[in-house]
């Protein structure tokens, strides 16, 4: 899964691509993936909520289960994970 593919299907800035932390940004709601933003965490200050895409449910799936763990090398519940095992930065998001 790649980050362009979930930007093309629920457009976001890099800022709260990049913000996204596990239970905080991203919850499961019976068999489907959410993102919830609060009014403060966005560029204009309005609350931003929005379903996962179901294609990519099952790519996030596994990276959650076997990917994710398997690069981290830090306690952090931040969604995407460097190969460094550290949370990603915008830049190394947007590279």
């Amino acid at each position: 899964m790649t980050t362009e593919t979930l930007c093309a299907r629920r457009p976001m800035r890099l800022a709260n691509l990049t913000a996204i932390t596990l239970h905080r940004h991203l919850h499961r709601r019976g068999d489907a993936w959410w993102l919830q933003f609060g009014a403060g965490e966005t560029k204009e200050r309005r609350a931003f909520e929005m379903p996962w895409p179901p294609i990519l449910t099952p790519l996030l799936e596994q990276y959650l289960g076997a990917w994710r763990p398997c690069l981290l090398r830090t306690k952090s519940d931040a969604l995407w994970i460097s190969n460094r095992g550290r949370p990603m930065t915008e830049q190394a998001i947007y590279c």
